[in-house]
C-alpha cells in the first residue's frame, strides 16, 4: 500500500485522515498507522478467546452447581453469576468480531477501541 494514500488514525482525537507524517494535522497528537490498527485486531482476537475459554470454564463449573448439589438457597446467586457470565460470553464474541473486522481491513473500530486506547500512557 501506498504511504501517500493509507488511512492513518489519531489516538486522541480519532479522527481517521489520509496522511504520511505521524502527527495529526488537527491535535498534532501520534497517529495509528493501518499495520498498528490490524496488530490491535490480532490482540483483541487472542484476548477474545481467552476471555471466551475462561468465562465459558467458570460457566461450565456455575451450571454444574445449579444442577448438581447445591442447596436451593444458593441456586438464585448461581443463576445471577451465569447471567453475568452469559453476559461476558458475549463481550468475548463480540472481542474476536472486531478484532477480525480490524486484522481484515486496518480501519480502527473507534467505539470499541476508544477506552482502551486512552487508558495507555503517551509517549
Amino acid at each position: 500500500m501506498n504511504n501517500e494514500t493509507e488511512n492513518y488514525w489519531c489516538r486522541k482525537c480519532f479522527k481517521n485522515i489520509e496522511a504520511t507524517g505521524e502527527e495529526c494535522p488537527v491535535c498534532g497528537d501520534k497517529m495509528f498507522s493501518p499495520a498498528t490498527i490490524k496488530g490491535f485486531g490480532l490482540l483483541a482476537i487472542i484476548g477474545g478467546f481467552v476471555f471466551l475459554i475462561t468465562t465459558g470454564f467458570c460457566l461450565i463449573l456455575v451450571l454444574i452447581g445449579i444442577f448438581f448439589g447445591t442447596a436451593l438457597k444458593d441456586k438464585f446467586s448461581l443463576f445471577t453469576v451465569s447471567a453475568i457470565l452469559i453476559f461476558l460470553l458475549i463481550v468475548g464474541i463480540q472481542m474476536v468480531r472486531v478484532g477480525r473486522e480490524q486484522q481484515r481491513t486496518g480501519i480502527l473500530n473507534a467505539g470499541f477501541v476508544r477506552s482502551i486506547i486512552r487508558s495507555l500512557p503517551y509517549q
